[in-house]
């Protein structure tokens, strides 16, 4: 995750076009891999019942950040130069890395596992900062 920050702060700071061609395709690739890692995620952390309403919360939220997104960004470069925009892109990912490390521990595991543990508050426990915090470590 962090990676992609640091290309995405490089590709925006970047007059080199050999940098801007590499870096340029490690944001896309990172993003692309990110992208449909991060759509099976969400959608294991529901319970079966509500699994497709809360995906589809999830994924219109997503979109809703598409229709503010443009308009965030021209008023930036407007005001404080592409930089600010790029810098801001490289918070949002770093941000994003740091809400997904709160999130349960998902690999290997079945739906009925991840829908037990969310019935007895066990996700808390698959969490290793979300422990610490629970556990008083």
């Amino acid at each position: 995750m962090f990676f992609i920050a640091i290309s995405v702060f490089l590709y925006g700071t970047t007059l080199n076009p050999v940098f801007l061609i590499v870096f340029g395709f490690l944001v896309n690739m990172i993003e692309r891999t990110y992208s449909s890692n991060l759509y099976t995620y969400t959608s294991e952390l529901y319970p079966t019942h509500i699994r497709a309403s809360g995906y589809g919360l999830t994924y219109g939220l997503g979109r809703f950040s598409n229709v503010f997104g443009p308009v965030l960004i021209s008023f930036m470069i407007l005001g404080f130069g592409s930089s600010s925009v790029f810098t801001l892109i490289s918070l949002c990912w770093i941000g994003s890395a740091m809400a997904l490390s709160f999130g349960p521990k998902t690999n290997k595991r079945s739906l009925d596992e991840l829908e037990s543990d969310a019935d007895s508050g066990e996700p808390l426990k698959q969490a290793r900062p979300i422990s610490a915090i629970v556990n008083n470590d």
